[in-house]
């Protein structure tokens, strides 16, 4: 039986509200972003069977935790933009990005219960994908994070922006990393749902600050914000 793809409630609210605001292009491409992740985790959620439940030391506990990190700082980059912004296809991106990423930390601390693991480890975060002591990819720096609540409302909107694209791309990087070294088949799919639906956001997002009067190529961007090839994840 195949299942259906649905946008999902928040999803649609957005996509409706851009393509209202602004053209309907802009809202067949999160729209497609959204159904593409949706049909990304229902094609691959399958494949090689689960051999062991995660370790302290395997690259599914290592990823579950430290995008749990990456997460939280994403919904709060996010929670202190729509709280500011008159923009309703904005505040709705926002609001979109807090449900999503609230639900899929959820998910990772669910795991970590059932693998019997703690949150928090005595590895270094990143250890898991061989760059032990590193910051994570994208990552906003906390006076960063504070300006999206500090600046003037328009200004705060750009920086979320440029902050939030900066932030996909690292957590892209940290999935692609990640997902063909995992054996647990859920943490495989949710690292490709948000390789798929992250991507597709950045689209967005660099459309949102092209608006603004702010060129912010995807490719410059890409480059400077992971700044790292994807190196072999070290779990075990």
């Amino acid at each position: 039986m195949t299942a259906a793809v649905g946008l999902g409630g928040a999803s649609e609210r957005v996509v409706a509200s851009l393509g209202r605001r602004r053209s309907p292009a802009l809202a067949i491409t999160l729209g497609l972003g959204i159904v593409v992740g949706a049909a990304a985790v229902l094609a691959f959620d399958g494949g090689r069977a689960d051999v062991a439940t995660p370790n302290d030391q395997s690259v599914e506990a290592g990823f579950a935790r430290d995008m749990i990190v990456h997460h939280t700082q994403a919904v709060e980059l996010a929670d202190r933009l729509r709280r500011r912004t008159a923009d309703e296809g904005l505040a709705l991106i926002a609001t979109d990005m807090v449900l999503t990423q609230q639900t899929q930390i959820g998910r990772m601390l669910g795991w970590l219960d059932q693998w019997e693991l703690k949150s928090a480890s005595v590895r270094p975060p990143m250890a898991w994908m061989g760059m032990a002591g590193e910051a994570m990819p994208g990552m906003a720096r906390p006076p960063e994070v504070a300006e999206v609540s500090s600046l003037p409302v328009a200004a705060a909107e750009v920086r979320f922006l440029e902050l939030m694209i900066a932030h996909h791309l690292g957590g892209v990087t940290m999935a692609e990393a990640a997902v063909d070294h995992m054996n647990d088949r859920h943490a495989r799919a949710l690292a490709r749902q948000v390789i798929a639906g992250q991507t597709s956001e950045i689209d967005v997002l660099v459309m949102e600050l092209n608006e603004r009067g702010v060129q912010h190529p995807r490719a410059d961007t890409e480059q400077s914000a992971t700044g790292h090839a994807h190196p072999s994840p070290t779990g075990g």
